[in-house]
């Protein structure tokens, strides 16, 4: 068992996206779980701890916005990173409306994935304002 490992809940719903980004992130060593769908994203983050939420902006069964709303409402410590498509800047000040932290556009911020993760784990814990 390692001590140090992070652990996050990983909300996307294309396959080619999940895989290598869960293979990058091993890389750095973050246990990556993983849901297609805005319902079992709910459950797990209900019921298990995670040390972030990384969330797509679109899900089959919801926005990605909505899942951070709601994960807000039992969740106002754990931070959240939005990993989308959607790069215009009007999607970026949503998702930080909705409670996230931070936002990285795919596919160019997937170099930058693993570092803003850490970050954010390591930053102190404030967000009790959304």
């Amino acid at each position: 068992m390692q001590l140090n490992r992070r652990r996050i809940l990983y909300a996307e719903d294309n396959l080619d996206i999940r895989i290598p980004v869960c293979l990058l992130l091993g890389l750095s060593d973050i246990e990556v779980i993983t849901t297609d769908n805005m319902t079992q994203a709910l459950r797990l983050a209900r019921c298990e701890r995670f040390d972030l939420y990384l969330l797509d902006t679109r899900l089959p069964d919801g926005l990605g916005t909505e899942l951070c709303q709601r994960i807000r409402d039992f969740d106002r410590e754990t931070p959240i990173l939005f990993f989308s498509a959607a790069g215009r800047e009007d999607d970026k000040q949503r998702a930080k409306r909705c409670g996230a932290q931070g936002y990285l556009t795919k596919p160019d911020g997937l170099d930058k994935l693993p570092e803003t993760i850490l970050d954010l784990i390591n930053q102190p814990r404030n967000l009790t304002e959304h």
